[in-house]
């Protein structure tokens, strides 16, 4: 084997080890966040909620019975699959992104969401609706 060739694989070697070197400098990873859906019971009504680390947000005013059954995190979003009563007492399917509601139907007839699944901007729901 010639010098040059012998002295360009010793560089890539080293090069290659000091490459893959740990950095003491490198901060630690942060813990990752961890979300969850409830439902508390406010005295009248069941609240949907959104918990991110141990701490809950409200998904509804409290006016009327909410469920919270499924929760999807995409980027910086947060999706939430269930249901809200109407005042005419019929479930109502919805999905909150951020602590925002969509319906998902009218409210004529009971309808629920029940899982959530986010691919790009394309929003999948799971749920039950009556024929």
């Amino acid at each position: 084997m010639n010098k040059k060739l012998r002295t360009a694989l010793l560089l890539s070697t080293c090069l290659l080890f000091i490459q893959c070197s740990k950095n003491k400098d490198t901060a630690p990873a942060s813990p990752p966040v961890v979300y969850a859906e409830e439902n508390e019971f406010n005295g009248s009504h069941d609240v949907a909620k959104v918990c991110r680390d141990n701490v809950s947000v409200s998904l509804s005013d409290g006016q009327f019975n909410t469920s919270a059954n499924a929760v999807f995190v995409s980027g910086t979003d947060v999706y939430v699959a269930g249901y809200e009563f109407n005042n005419n007492n019929i479930l109502v399917a919805k999905v909150w992104k951020n602590d925002t509601s969509t319906a998902l139907t009218g409210g004529s007839i009971h309808a629920e969401a029940s899982e959530v699944f986010v691919a790009g901007t394309d929003v999948y729901v799971v749920g039950y609706f009556p024929k």
